[in-house]
């Protein structure tokens, strides 16, 4: 019933697509492995493909003053996707980003939708809130900004706010954004009015006042969903934040750097590497997550030894976690699939909290207690603790492994019944 996918994870080095196109393409890559790896020869062609000869030097040239004008080109379209961004054309920036990432020959959005994360693509990031009183000469158009919502800038109004109001803010108390989610939001330009009430929304307080020369109410959001899965790679755009994890140490796992690691190290041996934890031994961590680094340097430390590696586009470092212990992501993210319930087995009692989202599907054996490699996203909708797509804090407290699981279908969700299983979970609500 449990397995344990035995991969060999090889760095990606991308490659030039000699072709303008107008819409992403999915990128190509080739593998450029890991140190200790041995590839002894090439892959033989495909069959009936005939081998690539050496250019003439004309025809080097060609391809040289090519390479010249795609990079003039992808300057030119940078400079484009910045004043759009900026202009309040956040779909147009995100345009011209899916299509820089594919000439590229980056891996292109999973959705063909205009994401959030895409406006500031390969831009520095803006270092002030958006003030739209920059756009007073414009009342009455709408406007598209890529923002994460914020909870602690000054907003005054309510559903029409004053135009210096913060708007990462603003869309917090307006109900558009949580605090750390990212979207595109499209606001209205207004004319300035007599009088702005103050109201507490959303946790967020906004302040009364009178005449204000311009406004702005919302019109609509695009939140973005990354794709997220069980790697921290997939969290890249939360770099700044923080997450509680729990961790076994681990001898074998493969880790590249020294306190600062590759986002695809194993955490377990990162840990015993930092001194944080021994081999086997149990803890929570705090993982904060960082940008990429132009190298990371090896070397052996607690028994674990850590390999050199060059660049690399995301990283972390750890530190302890201090009790109570909250699994929790920015945004009001599922932060469930980055719980291992199963390195925790021969732990029993142990409790956290985990900011969890309910879903309508995922493996579940039991009711009430269950194995601990069930969805503990969709065991929450079985147990009646939260509906599919509510975000709630879900107690988790592991428990000894059964004799044998009970199936049934409560809240929409089917259970399935299984024999004697080494480990165990049961969840309340805390709030």
């Amino acid at each position: 019933m449990t397995s344990t996918a035995r991969a060999l994870r090889l760095r990606m080095a991308s490659t030039v697509v000699v072709a303008i196109v107008s819409v992403p393409l999915v990128a190509q890559q080739t593998s450029a492995p890991r140190p200790g790896v041995v590839i002894t020869s090439a892959p033989p062609p495909p069959a009936g493909a005939a081998s690539v000869p050496p250019l003439s030097p004309d025809a080097q040239r060609l391809v040289d003053q090519w390479k010249q004008d795609h990079a003039a080109i992808i300057e030119q379209l940078r400079a484009l996707q910045l004043a759009y961004r900026d202009a309040g054309r956040a779909e147009d920036a995100a345009a011209i980003a899916a299509n820089v990432r594919a000439l590229q020959q980056r891996i292109p959005p999973v959705s063909p939708a205009l994401t959030a994360d895409l406006v500031s693509d390969g831009l520095p990031g803006r270092d002030e809130p958006v003030r739209l009183a920059l756009f007073r000469d414009r009342v009455g158009e709408t406007l598209s900004f890529s923002v994460r919502g914020r909870d602690d800038q000054p907003v005054w109004g309510t559903t029409v706010y004053t135009d210096d109001s913060a708007l990462e803010t603003a869309a917090v108390h307006a109900g558009m954004l949580r605090p750390g989610q990212r979207g595109i939001v499209k606001v209205r330009v207004l004319a300035g009015q007599d009088h702005y009430d103050g109201t507490k929304q959303h946790d967020i307080e906004s302040a009364a006042f009178g005449r204000h020369p311009g406004s702005f109410r919302f019109m609509d959001v695009s939140v973005s969903r990354p794709n997220r899965t069980s790697s921290l790679a997939s969290y890249r755009d939360l770099v700044g934040q923080s997450i509680v994890l729990p961790v076994v140490g681990s001898a074998s796992g493969e880790v590249w750097g020294s306190d600062v690691y590759t986002d695809d190290s194993s955490i377990g041996a990162a840990a015993v590497h930092a001194g944080l934890i021994g081999v086997g031994d149990f803890a929570f961590v705090k993982v904060t997550l960082l940008p990429g680094q132009a190298r990371y340097e090896g070397t052996s430390r607690y028994g674990v030894t850590s390999q050199t590696y060059e660049q690399w586009d995301g990283s972390f470092r750890l530190e302890p976690a201090p009790p109570p212990w909250t699994v929790q992501l920015p945004g009001g993210e599922d932060a469930s699939r980055l719980v291992q319930l199963s390195t925790m087995r021969g732990r029993t009692g142990t409790s956290f909290v985990v900011q969890v989202v309910g879903v309508a599907s995922g493996s579940v054996w039991g009711s009430g207690t269950y194995s601990d490699d069930s969805s503990i996203a969709a065991a929450a909708v079985h147990a009646g603790l939260l509906k599919p797509g509510e975000m709630g804090m879900i107690r988790v407290t592991t428990a000894a492994g059964q004799a044998a699981y009970v199936a049934s279908e409560q809240n929409g969700i089917k259970s399935q019944a299984y024999g004697p299983f080494e480990g165990s979970f049961r969840l309340e609500r805390v709030k």
